[in-house]
């Protein structure tokens, strides 16, 4: 049986809607005991956190994808300032230290995070990534059921769980999971790729041929998709028509040795399948 190739999970939330509390300030006044007496001080006179605007998370991302250490930190630095302890601030935060490889920083702002806000699926979604850049497959685990324990439907979550299954070879799981991922990812190289290799799997060639042609046409120099391709239509659907073609499209694109070694089996098995008719 030919190789397969399977994406990476690496599917990050900078927002996410659902925090499960809120996080608005509660003004109040407050009593203030001394010899003289007492005296109430109005807390209402002192100056509140105020909810931050979506043109200003979007410039904080924007830094984010700018992969600048000094912008980030200053739009960080003033929206944490109107609003100290922001979910949305931090977890950005927590991903843009976890993106420039410092998951040490990254786990300590999500820790902060999770101080005043124990629900949120995209800070349990992120903790994931950053557990299993660690080697912490179970605990990382763990974080992903919990993203989906509080938001049923969200989708980066099914995409690293499913592709957490079927890099352990748990290709039912794995399909239930990316096939509700692909909704919204349909055009995701990792997702598409890994949901048709479960498909496959688990023995559903027909929607595992629909993914591929799918995805064959945005990636269409991309090999081992093509190889995986080429492996579901020689091996599992045998159509030789189809099969050839691809291959021939990967010949022409010049695959390494090992790539080579698979065109070669999968040229084998044509050749046996021609000879049988």
């Amino acid at each position: 049986m030919s190789r397969i190739w399977m994406g990476h999970f690496l599917f990050l939330t900078l927002f996410f809607a659902a925090l499960g509390c809120s996080t608005s300030p509660i003004r109040e006044k407050s009593k203030v005991s001394s010899k003289e007496g007492s005296e109430e001080v109005d807390e209402s006179s002192r100056p509140q956190p105020r909810e931050i605007r979506k043109d200003e998370y979007d410039r904080l991302i924007k830094a984010i994808r700018s992969k600048s250490d000094d912008q980030v930190e200053e739009f960080a630095g003033e929206l944490l300032g109107a609003k100290p302890e922001d979910p949305v601030v931090l977890n950005a935060l927590a991903m843009h230290h976890w993106i420039k490889g410092r998951p040490k920083m990254a786990k300590l702002i999500l820790s902060r995070a999770f101080e005043r806000n124990k629900e949120g699926s995209g800070l349990h979604n992120n903790l994931a990534l950053i557990l299993l850049g660690e080697g912490e497959g179970v605990q990382a685990l763990d974080e992903m059921k919990k993203a989906l324990g509080q938001e049923a439907d969200h989708r980066e979550s099914h995409a690293n769980l499913g592709s957490f299954y079927a890099h352990h070879q748990d290709f039912e799981r794995a399909r239930v999971h990316l096939g509700k991922a692909y909704r919204k990812y349909s055009s995701n190289l990792d997702v598409a790729n890994n949901f048709a290799v479960s498909l496959r799997k688990v023995g559903d060639y027909s929607m595992s041929k629909d993914v591929y042609s799918k995805l064959v046409e945005t990636q269409s120099e991309n090999i081992p998709v093509l190889l995986n391709y080429a492996t579901l239509l020689v091996e599992n659907l045998r159509d030789a028509r189809e099969g050839e073609k691809i291959i021939k499209r990967i010949k022409f694109l010049g695959p390494n040795a090992e790539q080579l070694g698979i065109v070669n089996e999968l040229e084998g098995k044509l050749r046996a399948m021609r000879e049988k008719k």
